[in-house]
């Protein structure tokens, strides 16, 4: 779908695109829920102290449930039992306790930092639909206002609104995790987000969309007796569904008798 679409808004056109649905029938309020959620996670630990040094590397796929993960929870548990069963004896089982738990409940306060992105609903509104470029191409800006318990996001995409099985196709950069600090470790990190989906025109109007965010995280922790370094790399996707609340102008499968040119 995205080879497609970039293939339509980078071609020369020669006629001006079909368009047949006026391009802010798309303009709506949409109910977003997760369905479907997996974290790839890739795990690398450095320790040093005066006994020694001991570094170890792990990476994986956890399939999740669209929810937190919490402190004790069969989740947090399997991801401390995975790094305590590699934790030397030398470092000595406080050490190991420390280090196990700081790190899951990193991993933890990651995944639970990506599924805060998804929001509950959102706005959307197509852009530019009086501008020559968007009515020859039949691809237009559009804006997403993302609604989250604790405030509003927004981000920048393109739909398209050409005749054919790309109909309702859209793009674009997504919100960003927001990274940090635990009560462990202190992270450095950057996250960028992608979102790709279609608008399909029912009744009501639904919503499918991937959701996928990549971050990587270098972290450390420590005092004069030993200095902990981990690195994290993440590769999270989210398949998200919804459908219009309401749609704000045009209802559905209402057509113009005028040339796209003439509507605006």
């Amino acid at each position: 779908m995205l080879s497609t679409l970039l293939a339509i808004v980078l071609a020369s056109p020669t006629a001006q695109a079909t368009q047949t649905f006026d391009p802010s029938d798309f303009d709506g309020t949409y109910d977003v829920q997760c369905v479907e959620t997996e974290m790839g996670l890739s795990l690398g630990i450095a320790v040093f102290t005066a006994e020694g040094a001991w570094a170890t590397g792990t990476a994986g796929t956890a399939p999740l449930a669209c929810e937190e993960v919490a402190g004790g929870d069969a989740t947090w548990l399997e991801w401390y039992d995975e790094t305590a069963k590699g934790c030397p004896e030398w470092l000595g089982d406080e050490i190991c306790d420390q280090l196990a738990t700081g790190i899951t409940d990193l991993r933890a306060d990651v995944n639970n930092d990506m599924l805060a992105t998804i929001p509950g609903s959102v706005d959307i509104e197509v852009q530019g639909i009086g501008k020559f470029w968007n009515q020859l191409t039949g691809i237009y800006p559009m804006e997403m206002t993302y609604h989250y318990d604790d405030g509003d996001a927004s981000a920048g995409y393109l739909i398209n609104n050409n005749d054919g099985e790309c109909y309702g196709d859209f793009l674009g950069a997504g919100v960003a995790a927001s990274l940090g600090a635990n009560g462990y470790f202190v992270c450095g990190a950057a996250a960028l987000a992608v979102v790709s989906g279609n608008i399909d025109r029912g009744t009501p109007f639904t919503y499918e969309a991937t959701y996928g965010a990549g971050a990587e995280l270098v972290c450390a922790a420590g005092n004069e007796a030993i200095i902990i370094a981990i690195s994290v790399g993440v590769a999270y996707a989210a398949e998200l569904e919804g459908e219009a609340q309401n749609l704000r102008r045009r209802t559905v499968g209402t057509r113009s008798d005028r040339p796209l040119g003439e509507r605006w």
